[in-house]
């Protein structure tokens, strides 16, 4: 008897997690990052019930990326959960400015092998920056100079278009 309900057991832990199980989804709204104060909203997307947003600070300094970087800050934003998560729509991405970055002057770039991949529009609202994008990675809020915020492309320098 007990070794029927041990195959059993076993039959149904490989039936559930090898083939093909799929984790339910839910509605998720806005998921916050306590020790990095980073946010994420999900405009109510369906996604994995165990997602979770996961934020680090990246120590690497981006300022090198181009010339017209001041100082920067970087995050490492991602979503992990028991199964896949991938974005089906766009996300707004909430970011606290650093009380010593000049609230004219800054810049969203997605940064990928240390070149910039893309740079967003953002908006800002007191000491919060957002800005909305279809993929997560590493984010880097950079302070620039005047002639960099007048510019609506990416920097030449160091970018993939080079």
């Amino acid at each position: 008897m007990k070794k029927r309900i041990l195959i059993l057991l076993i039959l149904f832990t490989v039936i559930i997690t090898g083939c093909g199980y799929e984790e339910p989804e839910v509605k998720v709204e806005k998921l916050t990052d306590k020790a990095t104060r980073v946010s994420v909203d999900f405009n109510d997307q369906k996604l994995p019930e165990s997602t979770k947003l996961a934020v680090t600070e990246v120590a690497t300094d981006y300022s090198g990326l181009s010339s017209e970087i001041q100082k920067s800050i970087a995050y490492d934003i991602s979503l992990k959960a028991d199964s896949d998560v991938k974005l089906k729509d766009e996300v707004t991405v909430y970011l606290n400015i650093p009380v010593d970055f000049n609230r004219r002057f800054l810049a969203v770039y997605l940064v990928d092998n240390n070149k910039i991949k893309k740079k967003y529009e953002v908006q800002i609202s007191k000491d919060v920056l957002t800005f909305s994008t279809k993929e997560l990675g590493i984010f880097v809020l950079a302070e620039v100079t005047e002639e960099q915020i007048k510019r609506t492309e990416v920097p030449k320098i160091n970018s993939e278009e080079e």
